[in-house]
């Protein structure tokens, strides 16, 4: 494919050949495939786009070229690259806000932490309460990824949220919004247990009631 091809294909794309049927849309789109190739890479590099997220990014580029095209109202090469662009950026800060958003390195739980006497001691997030019985059980329940931030947070030595974040990968709003979510679930599975943590006491017959 010469370079005239490329640039025919890429000028009848922007002249509305973009919203055409498949019939039209797909040769012209793969003849302009060497400049919207060369396209992406220029905005993988200007962009500083992590290499482990460039190929997932290009990816969902295209796929949403394919899957938006119709919505394109231009009539000329440059309104093209601009929309282009924008679908660009926009898949490229989904793909990061997602990446962002969940750890990328794997970090074991420590299970012996739940048995150490001075952990027992110290771990109370609610701020009182001597029912680590309890609140071990309902601890155990939690899924792998939610007991890692417990773990992280409140066993010693304990780590900050950005701390934790860096940890394990991600950022430090993902391990706050998780951290909140633990809580809250512990806090139900305590009532659901006749224990209110807001007092540290058992709850009565009929609060646990209600509770369960």
């Amino acid at each position: 494919m010469n370079v005239y091809d490329a640039n025919s294909s890429l000028q009848a794309l922007a002249e509305g050949g973009l919203r055409q049927p498949g019939n039209d849309f797909w040769p012209a789109f793969q003849g302009a495939w060497p400049l919207l190739e060369r396209f992406t890479k220029y905005r993988v590099k200007s962009a500083q786009i992590p290499q482990n997220l460039s190929k997932d990014c290009v990816q969902e580029f295209f796929r949403r070229v394919c899957r938006y095209r119709m919505s394109y109202r231009g009539r000329s090469e440059g309104e093209l690259w601009a929309w282009l662009g924008r679908v660009f950026d926009n898949a490229r800060r989904d793909m990061v806000r997602r990446e962002l958003g969940r750890p990328v390195r794997q970090v074991p739980f420590d299970s012996s932490i739940l048995e150490n006497s001075h952990s027992q001691e110290r771990f109370d997030p609610f701020g009182g309460g001597d029912n680590f019985a309890a609140l071990e059980i309902c601890l155990k329940r939690l899924g792998q990824e939610y007991r890692i931030v417990i773990q992280l947070r409140y066993f010693e030595p304990r780590m900050s949220q950005r701390a934790a974040a860096a940890t394990l990968g991600c950022s430090a709003g993902w391990v706050c919004k998780i951290e909140k979510k633990v809580l809250r679930e512990l806090l139900e599975c305590m009532r659901a247990k006749g224990i209110d943590y807001a007092t540290g006491n058992p709850l009565s017959r009929a609060d646990a009631a209600d509770a369960v």
